[in-house]
């Protein structure tokens, strides 16, 4: 086979790679989907919240109890002389009880916000430490087909030494270009090594006992318009947790108010008098005069971090929506690059390549030019698998940001 033919269709078949990799791996392989039920079912993160959920659940049926009556025994001279039975029931005034199971409920639900937010932050971490992978092995796939082009160009300019058409130091520096390249396959060989193991420790797993990753970074992920995305993010778990954190505050003042209230007891009772030979029925009531305490100083302090917090709310969405801005054009500035690289300077690059390799099997160019054009080629090639890549990264953290679902790997 010589050079021209060698190269012919090559960008055709990058192309391909890039968006529908094979599955040619031998030994385990890990799919995305698999990926993400294993690390919602075994983070250890997301185990941690969903205690705390159940834990708050338990302190909002706690909250309900009813305060318990108080039993009381008096015995006079050991029981000789009179003999007191009461129990005594505290009532809570005010709406106490109602302030209490107000202020647990909303603990309850501040906690599932955040276990919202935890899932939403660990799906898109899924997506960011499971995309590198992707990425490494189309970079693996490529180099390996840059070194069967090495191979090929070797055998046949070992054939044109013989044949007098040309120099052997042409061979030497084709065999270097191909040992770099082996080099370089080595480097992301470690790196595929260390991204395994970064995944696997979502799912609290240090073992990575899988060989390969399966899935595709979609060709164009669909990005959602600014506005949209921020009528989204309205409803993000984290902003919904804030505003949880607000109503927790103002229940907090109710609680407050509330404590302000007498307490009253009811007593109840029976009296026998030995010595007499008398007995009684017993009732009676207590009250608590809050004339010196009334929690004002508490009721004001809480007022003032409602206010705080609504000041922090205002100063987050704000934030957010830069954020979303900087994200958003940052996406749509690489999209466009992806595009361009793909579409217009990869095909051009290829046929530099290929015409150049014509002229040096015709002997009108050197070696060095066609070993310079071919790493042009692969640099392009690669610029392509990392700009693809780039784009999942930041549309994963255009998600988490905004709580939009946005469909990266599929």
């Amino acid at each position: 086979m010589q050079l021209k033919n060698c190269n012919q269709n090559i960008l055709l078949l990058f192309i391909v790679l890039l968006l529908y990799p094979p599955s040619n791996v031998i030994g385990s392989e890990l799919a995305f989907t698999a990926a993400q039920k294993r690390v919602l079912k075994k983070n250890a993160g997301l185990h941690s919240i969903e205690q705390a959920v159940k834990a708050a659940e338990s302190r909002r049926a706690q909250a309900g109890a009813w305060p318990n009556p108080e039993a009381e025994v008096m015995l006079e001279n050991f029981g000789r002389n009179e003999i007191e039975i009461a129990i005594t029931q505290p009532f809570e005034l005010g709406g106490k009880r109602k302030a209490r199971i107000a202020l647990a409920t909303k603990g309850t639900e501040l906690v599932t916000r955040e276990l919202e937010y935890k899932k939403l932050a660990v799906t898109c971490e899924i997506i960011r430490r499971f995309v590198p992978l992707l990425s490494l092995q189309q970079r693996q796939m490529l180099i390996d087909s840059m070194i069967a082009i090495s191979e090929e160009g070797i055998a046949n300019i070992t054939k044109r030494i013989e044949a007098g058409a040309t120099k052997a130091v042409d061979a030497l520096r084709a065999e270097v270009e191909k040992e770099e390249l082996i080099l370089e396959k080595k480097a992301l060989k470690r790196e595929f090594m260390q991204a395994k193991h970064e995944l696997a420790a979502l799912w609290s797993d240090t073992a990575a006992a899988f060989d390969a990753v399966s899935g595709t970074i979609k060709p164009s992920i669909p990005i959602p318009a600014k506005e949209e995305l921020r009528k989204t993010m309205l409803q993000h778990p984290e902003i919904l947790a804030l505003k949880c954190e607000q109503e927790i505050a103002r229940a907090q003042i109710s609680e407050v108010k509330a404590e302000a209230f007498p307490e009253m007891a009811l007593t109840g009772g029976y009296l026998r008098n030995n010595e007499a030979g008398e007995h009684a029925p017993l009732a009676g009531i207590s009250l608590s005069l809050p004339f010196f305490n009334r929690n004002k100083g508490t009721r004001q302090a809480k007022e003032h971090e409602l206010s705080s917090m609504r000041f922090a709310i205002k100063q987050h969405e704000t934030e957010r929506i830069v954020a979303l801005s900087k994200l958003h054009s940052e996406i749509s500035g690489l999209q466009e690059e992806f595009t361009t690289l793909l579409e217009k300077i990869a095909p051009k690059a290829q046929q530099a390549y290929a015409a150049l390799t014509t002229y040096y099997t015709q002997g009108s160019a050197s070696i060095l030019e066609v070993l310079e054009a071919q790493a042009h080629l692969m640099e392009i090639r690669l610029s392509i698998i990392d700009t693809h890549a780039r784009i999942a990264l930041l549309a994963s953290d255009l998600m988490e940001l905004t709580g939009h679902t946005i469909t990266i790997i599929q």
